[in-house]
This record gives structure tokens, sequence and C-alpha cells, in this order.
């Protein structure tokens, strides 16, 4: 998926979702089903989500408390992702928490739209994950109703549809680039990808050489700006 595919059909979800909502539409499986539906037309996405405010969606949260798609406040926080192939449904989770809820506190704070290049995830099962995310405000008649996004694995991401294929990383050099980015060491990253530490400073090195760029922390700013290129 190219990155302004990734924006673009983020408007038109959190659009859809602003319109039910400014429609009056509380039926929170109605929303679900177009979160649902969302991922299923777009295969390289991982996961569709949103997080709405206290009582916003339809002042009935109490209701809804360990739902599926829900947590123990009964909030409306669906994010419905791709488990190998199969669309699965669970609550978002540490939308609270600064640092790793920034995906929602962010875009709530500052009601604007946010690309993250590695946003961090923890799951329910304890998993963490990094996801290229596109998140933007839902705001209906000037109130902050809730975020929504659209979740990429970062090396599905490409920039435009034209990169130059003589630079473009190899699958297993953007793995190694996306674990640099997350400030992994070598010997981290040898660990993590069940390699050797001799190999994997062999794809650093070829990751920084692809780039252009002088060392692991120029590499790590390039992939975080959007500016490398995977195959």
């Amino acid at each position: 998926m190219i990155l302004p595919n990734l924006i673009s059909k983020t408007r038109l979800l959190a659009r859809t979702l602003s319109g039910l909502a400014s429609l009056g539409i509380g039926d929170r499986n109605t929303y679900s089903e177009v979160l649902r539906l969302a991922l299923q037309a777009a295969p390289e996405a991982y996961g569709t989500w949103c997080v709405w405010e206290p009582g916003a969606l339809d002042g009935r949260d109490h209701e809804f408390r360990n739902r599926p798609g829900h947590d123990q406040t009964g909030r409306y926080v669906p994010f419905w992702f791709n488990a190998g192939g199969s669309p699965e449904l669970e609550p978002n989770t540490n939308y609270q928490h600064p640092g790793i809820g920034d995906y929602y506190l962010i875009p709530k704070q500052t009601h604007r739209e946010r690309t993250v290049r590695l946003s961090p995830y923890v799951d329910c099962s304890g998993q963490q994950h990094f996801f290229t995310c596109h998140t933007v405000p839902i705001i209906h008649a000037g109130r902050f109703l809730g975020v929504v996004g659209i979740d990429v694995l970062p090396k599905l991401i490409k920039n435009s549809p034209d990169q130059n294929p003589s630079n473009e990383l190899s699958s297993r050099e953007a793995e190694v680039l996306e674990w640099i980015a997350a400030g992994k060491t070598n010997a981290e990253i040898a660990i993590i990808l069940g390699i050797s530490p001799h190999t994997a400073k062999h794809h650093v090195a070829n990751v920084i050489a692809k780039l252009g760029v002088e060392n692991r922390g120029a590499a790590m700013r390039a992939y975080l700006d959007g500016e490398t290129l995977h195959a």
C-alpha cells in the first residue's frame, strides 16, 4: 500500500462513521460492520479501529462492559484485525496511557490527523506490534467524539507507486530496519529474527548503504520520516 492510499482510506472511513453519528445512528453493530468491511476492502491493512469518548456514541456504555469489541469501561473501542486471513475483533488497549496510547491521545489533544511510521501497540494478549498508522479525529458540531485509524505493517508501506527498485530493501532488510527504528541493537535484532549477529550486522550495513545515510540513527530518522523503500 502506498502511503497516500492509507491516508485516503482512513479519511473515508472517518467520514463514514462521522456521517452515521451526524444522522443520530447509535447502533454499535452498524459501526462495527463498517469497520469490518473497510478491513476487507483493504487487504494490505492489518487492522481498522476507533476509540470513542465516554458516552459519545449512544450514552449506553454501561450496557456494553466487556462485550466483544469493548473493555470493562463499556466505551466503544473496537479493533478489527486480520488474523490468518479471518477478521477478528477485540477492544483497543492502553488508549488512556501517554506514550503507548498516543495513537488516540495525540489526535484527541490536537484535533488533527496524524501519520506515524512506527506506532507501538500492545494487544490484549500482551504482544507488542509496530504499525504504520494514520489516524483521523471524529468531530461533529465542534465536539470531539473519538478517533478512527487504519494500521498497516510497516514493511508493506511505500511512499509512492514509482519508487526506484534498485534501492528497494529486501523483505529481510525491511524487517531489520523496523527493529533499528525500534531502537534495537544488532545483537537484539539477531535474537528477534533468529539469525547470527554477523548476519544481522551485514543486513544493517546493507540497509544503511541502500538508504544512503551515514549511520543507524540516520536510518531510523529516514524510516520515521517515510523516506525508505521496501520491496
